[in-house]
């Protein structure tokens, strides 16, 4: 697959919540993606820490912020005032780390060559 099939499928697994409990699962999925090194925040941001969801965010998206609005996470690069550039939400009523986290993935997604 391409890096942007393997992000889609990553997303499309941490959106399903498939894995709580398996780390080995999450490095698997990660490798695939070129993110390996960052399997342990996705891991832990799946099981709820913020912390790690911002980690990676942070790691991934070097020079990007990030907004919350009730239960709506939302990344973008745009500094200029909302408006310009695509914004990347994703909601999750009971996990925000896990809402930042498909919104950084959303955002890689889009942001793949390939």
């Amino acid at each position: 697959m391409t890096r942007k099939a393997d992000l889609i499928a990553l997303r499309d697994t941490v959106q399903a919540g498939k894995w709580w409990g398996d780390e080995g699962i999450a490095k698997a999925y990660c490798a695939e993606c070129g993110l390996r090194k960052y399997s342990s925040n996705v891991h832990r941001a799946m099981s709820g820490s913020v912390d790690a969801a911002l980690e990676f965010f942070a790691a991934v998206l070097p020079g990007w912020f990030w907004t919350r609005q009730g239960f709506v996470m939302t990344v973008t690069d745009d500094h200029t005032g909302w408006g310009s550039k695509p914004h990347y939400s994703a909601r999750d009523d009971k996990n925000p780390a896990r809402a930042l986290l498909i919104a950084t993935l959303n955002a890689l997604i889009d942001e793949a060559v390939t």
